[in-house]
């Protein structure tokens, strides 16, 4: 059984005065209000793997000239939606949670895989926080939104190609057939997984 997985990261940053975007607002990660850029992120979950699939950019009303009313600005919860329907055309998955609400196309269901499945929010929560830990989506150094936004789709990449790597066990094979001693040798091997 495969999930998407959709949810609002607040992405804390020391340097975000002056950021585009950055207001006080609610952030999950810190479980306290902060300045910080606010997104929506959808990543599939299933028992054996977990990766994230894409995050957008959440802009405030006030980031627009005539605010809620610009044809522009979309709420969270349209976000979501498109992170929705576009997963849809790309991955089969049989159940979505976004925060707190669940959903499912399995009517047959017992209460226990119901449960199962609303606990499945771990793996999302899972990418944002290897993202933020070892891929640093959090330390970026520009102002402009769509700046943030490349930056953490350069982290997506990232964490996308260690996994990839990870998965299929392409730096065991490499690092046993070259034996790499020095740095340069060992980086001319990663290089060959490119």
């Amino acid at each position: 059984m495969a999930f998407l997985l959709l949810t609002i990261p607040g992405v804390p940053n020391l340097s975000l005065k002056n950021t585009e975007a950055a207001k006080w607002q609610y952030c999950v990660s810190l479980k306290r209000s902060e300045i910080c850029n606010v997104a929506v992120g959808a990543a599939f979950v299933s028992k054996a793997k977990h990766f994230p699939i894409d995050v957008v950019p959440y802009l405030p009303a006030d980031e627009f000239p005539g605010g809620k009313k610009n044809p522009h600005f979309k709420d969270k919860i349209q976000i979501a939606i498109e992170l929705f329907d576009n997963a849809l055309e790309s991955f089969d998955f049989s159940a979505t949670s976004f925060d707190s609400w669940y959903s499912s196309n399995q009517l047959d269901v017992t209460d226990k895989t119901v449960i199962t499945n609303y606990l499945m929010p771990w793996g999302i929560e899972q990418c944002f926080k290897e993202l933020k830990d070892t891929f640093y989506l959090d330390h970026y150094q520009v102002r402009h939104i769509n700046k943030i936004e490349r930056y953490w789709n350069l982290c997506l990449i990232a964490w996308t190609l260690t996994y990839w790597i990870k998965q299929n066990a392409y730096l065991a094979k490499i690092l046993l057939e070259t034996k790499p001693s020095t740095f340069n040798e060992f980086k001319q091997a990663i290089n060959s997984l490119l």
